[in-house]
């Protein structure tokens, strides 16, 4: 969000007031992936954005929701004996 703010310190020409406008509707673009509909659609919408934003690194990550896929990561984990783990909890 840092380039958000990135902009021409005078915006006394049109240029510069359409970059200033393209960098805006760039943000907007990708925050308003989400809308209205029930509950598939959001969750839908979300892992759209997930994919936008973190697309990139999905190689890198593992989404772990059952307790054998945990085991076996943990033994994983010790037989490299590295482990990371962020849990997200209700």
């Amino acid at each position: 969000m840092a380039d958000l703010f990135d902009m021409p310190s005078s915006r006394s020409t049109r240029g510069a007031d359409k970059a200033v406008v393209s960098k805006v509707n760039n943000k907007r673009s990708a925050s308003t992936v989400i809308k209205g509909g029930g509950l598939l659609e959001k969750i839908a919408s979300i892992n759209a954005l997930v994919e936008i934003k973190l697309g990139k690194y999905k190689d890198d990550y593992e989404y772990i929701m059952d307790e054998d896929k945990f085991k076996e990561y943990i033994q994983k984990c010790c037989d490299n004996g590295i482990v990371a783990i962020d849990t997200e909890t209700t």
